[in-house]
Formats: structure tokens, sequence, C-alpha cells
């Protein structure tokens, strides 16, 4: 059978040669400089170790004198020999080999490497083996973590990607210079544009009619200069122009974004031809109506004088409840649409960690009102919670909840929770949202630790598994948007296997009864003391049906969102 022979070595070798090899005078020399290199250096003659540098005994593990004289197979996987006979195959043909290797450490552990082997001769014909290895574990964690952040990146897009192309809305997004970036297929339809034509266009000069595009050009500029903009976070009547020309009645909302070096403009749309049809020819009817009863007023003066006067305050009633039908109706939709839209912003799944079991629970009221909660898992294996809940009622909460998850998404690796509140406070804060805030608490979990910042929300729950006590943690501050610069409270905790951490919203314990009596605080953390040591999706229903049990026949007024972890 053909001996194997290790790619470190120039001629067959036996574990039975056991001659004492001495350094050459070169060797010697080059100690110095082979041991300031930081990749590792092994020299070899015969098969055996006669030097190894700094770098190469880190990589390995081994001290040095537990390899000088050793052979150089021992430091190979037995499976992977046959692997090593080719690299020594190919060197042999050209003189030297470079190779991709998991070297095997003192412990059995292994280390990825790239090697690098050549021969030569000294003056006296003995011969050598140089090889060089270079450690690349951070290159490969490098590469594993960018897979993983591409993955991320790609679910992040899919997610955006199907609520832009759910909305009934149009969705238009434009860039510091007022070019096109997105344009979802409601816009396709409204506009009559492919989605493909109006990338990289100017918006002014594609849905603007000409009589308003300076005045719109002039606006993006005046905001770029100052910061300032009128129209920003509030919804406003324009008039828009389709691919053909005809111009349209638009009810328009823009919500500026500030992430990187340049900001920039999200717009919600939808054409509003229908409603201010009907509103003239409402108009209209009221005149022609008025102009009637004018005439017959005047023909039945003397005669019908009262009965006229009656006729004519009935019409005006008539109007009137036709014109709150309509609103009625209206904001009917609106709401309607800002409740999809404050589920789709929820996610699809809860995260399963080892080392933490979680439920949650979330019942909408009867109006829309702007509860969330948000999960992240962080690329060391920790998980960030999120849960808010925005001021106000309808599409503006809905859409300062859009605001608040994108920002969360953009900011959830900054490692103290309240850096970031106090940067998504700074970017709402920008947007303009008229008298609009986002209450807001953020919590990272690292294995057995706990860092809790809180904006503007209701207190959390810890109930400790070892002596069956509750704590109330309370972080009083300004909600999302108030200030830019507010200083956010941070707290840590230590958790043990079995306590449990319960976040909710005030929609839970501001539940009133019939008798205008509020569950309240105390009532809220007795009932959860004593849930406390089950499963968090029991005591999340348990909660839930306190609740409703207290409320009794009376509809709740607003959202109300539980979420309870659990460490294992």
């Amino acid at each position: 059978m053909k001996p194997v022979r290790s790619f470190l070595l120039n001629e067959n070798y036996s574990v039975r040669n056991e001659t004492k090899l001495a350094r050459p005078d070169w060797l010697l020399q080059m100690e110095t400089i082979f041991e300031a290199m930081n990749e590792g250096v092994a020299v070899l003659e015969a098969g055996r170790v006669l030097f190894v540098n700094e770098a190469m005994r880190r990589m390995t593990g081994f001290q040095q004198q537990e390899m000088i004289g050793r052979a150089s197979t021992d430091f190979f996987a037995p499976e992977d020999l046959p692997f090593i006979q080719q690299q020594i195959e190919q060197r042999e043909r050209n003189g030297h080999v470079r190779f991709e290797y998991d070297i095997r450490g003192k412990a059995g552990a292994r280390v990825p490497a790239i090697i690098s082997s050549r021969t030569f001769h000294s003056t006296d014909q003995r011969q050598f083996a140089i090889v060089t290895c270079a450690d690349i574990r951070e290159q490969k964690l490098a590469e594993a973590r960018l897979r993983k952040a591409n993955l991320q990146l790609q679910e992040s897009e899919a997610r955006k990607d199907a609520m832009l192309k759910s909305a009934l809305d149009c969705i238009i997004t434009i860039d510091h210079n007022g070019k096109i970036i997105e344009f979802n297929p409601a816009a396709e339809k409204t506009f009559g544009y492919k989605r493909a034509r109006v990338i990289g266009n100017e918006l002014a000069a594609t849905i603007v009619p000409p009589a308003l595009r300076e005045a719109h050009r002039r606006g993006m500029a005046h905001y770029l200069a100052t910061g300032e903009g009128p129209v920003l976070g509030k919804r406003i009547q324009i008039t828009g122009m389709r691919a053909d020309g005809t111009e349209f009645p638009v009810e328009l909302a823009i919500v500026p974004i500030h992430l990187g070096e340049h900001p920039i403009f999200t717009a919600y749309l939808r054409d509003i031809t229908e409603p201010v049809r009907a509103e003239k020819e409402l108009r209209e009817a009221k005149e022609a109506a008025e102009t009637a009863n004018h005439a017959k007023t005047e023909l039945l003066a003397e005669l019908k004088a009262r009965h006229d006067e009656l006729e004519a305050t009935l019409q005006q009633l008539k109007i009137i409840q036709n014109k709150l039908e309509a609103e009625n109706a209206r904001k009917a939709r609106e709401l309607e649409e800002a409740r999809r839209l404050q589920l789709a912003l929820l996610p699809k799944t809860i995260p399963k960690l080892p080392y933490l079991e979680i439920a949650v629970f979330m019942q909408t009221a009867t109006e829309v009102g702007g509860d969330y909660y948000d999960f992240n898992v962080n690329t060391d294996g920790g998980l960030t919670v999120a849960i808010g809940d925005a001021t106000g009622h309808g599409l503006q909460a809905g859409t300062i909840v859009a605001s608040t998850k994108s920002l969360f998404k953009a900011l959830v690796d900054e490692p103290a929770p309240a850096q970031v509140l106090k940067k998504m406070s700074r970017a709402l804060k920008s947007m303009g949202f008229h008298r609009m805030f986002m209450g807001m608490t953020v919590a990272k979990f690292d294995q057995h630790r706990l860092i809790l910042s809180s904006a503007g929300m209701p207190f959390t729950l810890v109930h400790r598994a070892a002596n069956g006590n509750t704590e109330e943690i309370v972080l009083k501050a300004m909600p999302l948007g108030s200030f830019s610069n507010f200083k956010y409270q941070q707290r840590i905790l230590k958790l043990q296997p079995g306590d449990t951490v319960l976040f909710m919203s005030d929609g839970l314990y501001e539940t009133f009864n019939t008798q205008e009596e509020m569950l309240g605080e105390s009532r809220m953390i007795k009932l959860f003391t004593e849930i406390a040591h089950q499963q968090p999706r029991k005591i999340v229903r348990h909660l839930a049906r306190a609740a409703r049990s207290w409320a009794g026949e009376r509809a709740l007024h607003d959202d109300m969102t539980i979420v309870a972890v659990k460490m294992k």
C-alpha cells in the first residue's frame, strides 16, 4: 500500500523515525521575523516540526514543546488524509499548494484556515518545508452574519411589498430630489401608469398638474432647507393628473421619514372624484330646492306662509341628514381601513427561543385605536419586545403606528432600549404628526437579564417564581414624538427560571364596568399574581377574560394588548 504523506512533508515518513533534528542557521536568523507574523508559520524537515511561531501555537492550542519534533500528520484528522494526499500530489506537480482546511487543535476543535505549503533546499542540500496558515474564523463568522442579514432584509422587503400591494390607497414614495422610488398597484390603477415606467421620474412632472408644479418644487426646496413643511402630517385636498392628462381631486397625507443623510417622503392618496361629485350634486339640488321653494313662497305668501316655512325647515333637515349619513359612511370606511392596517402591522408569528416562552393577546375596540406590538430576534440570540399605544383613532393612528414599526425595525440593533426610544422620538417629532404621539415600551431579553425602557406606557409587572412576589416597574416618561431629546429612563433586571414578565396597554386595566368603576392597577396586579405560575398563553387568556367579565355588557372603548414572557 502506498504510504500517506502529509502536505507538510517532502518525502515518505515513518513514525519510527526518531532522529533528532537540529535547527539550521538560516532558521535561527529567521525566527524573529516568523514570530512577528500574524499568520501561523511552521518549518519542517523529514516530516517533523522544527519550529512553530506564536500565531500557530494560538491557532492549535499547543505549547511549543508539545509541537517540536512531532510528525506533521498528528495535526490532521485521519479521515482527511486522502484529501491531504491529493494536495501533496498537486504540490509535487506545481512546486507549491494552497487550499482551505480545518486544522485540528489540541482539544480536537477545528480551526478553519487558508494553508500554503512550499519546499526548498538549503545550501547543504537539506530539504525543508515552510507552511503558513491564515486563521479565517472571523471571515467565516462574518460570512454567516452577512447571509443572515441578507435573509432578514429579504423577509422585511417581502412584508413591505405585500403591504404595498394589498393597500387600497395609493402609496407613493419619493426621494429628496423628488424622484419616485415606490409606486404601489393602487397608484398604478388610479393614475394609469405602470410602476416600471414611473420609477426614477420626477413626481411633479408625472402626477402634478402643470399649474401646480412650481409650487410643489418650491415646497420641497423649502423643506430641505428649513425642515418646515406646512402640509406634512396633515390630510389635505389637492388636484392630481392621470397619465392621459385628465385632472381629478385627491385626498393627500404626506409623511417625511429621516433614516439617512437625506429624507424620503411617503404620500398616501385616494381618488375623491365620486365624493366631490356627490357633494356638488347635493349642493346644486339644495340650491334648486331653495329656488323652487322661494318661488312657491312668493306665489302663496299670504295663504300658505306658515306651511312654506315648515316645508323649508323640513328640506334643510333632510339635507343635513343626508350629509351626516354620507359623513358617517365615510368615517366607517376609514375606520375599517385603519383596522386592517393596524392588524397588517402586527407580527404574523411569535418567536420561539430555547430560554423563553411567549404569548400575546390583542383585542381591538369598536372604534379603532393604535395598539401595536412587535418582536425582533437579535443576532446574539436575544429578544427585543416592543409594545405601544398611539394617541387618537382612525387612519392617522394607523399612520403613526406604521411609521413607528419602520423606525423600530431600523433601530432595534441599538444596544440600549433608552437610546432606541430617544431616536424614535426624535424621528417622529420631525415627521410633523399634528398632536399625535406614541406611547411605547422596549425590552431586551439577554438570557437571564432584562433591559427595560418606557415612553408614556403603563407599568410592567415582574413575577418572581422563587418567592411568589410581583414587582411593579414604573418608568415615567413622555410619549414618543413629544420632545426631540427627551432622556428616557432604563432599568436592568436579573431574571431566574420561572420568572414571568407582563407588558400591557392601558386598555386592560382601564376597563370600566356598567357602574363606571375601573378595573384598576391593584386588581390587575392581584389577578396576575394569582395566575403567573401558569404558562403564558393561560396567563393572557385569564387576564383578557377577567377584563371582559368586569366590563359586563359595556362595550370596550380602547384596544387591549397583553404580552407575557416566561423564563424557562
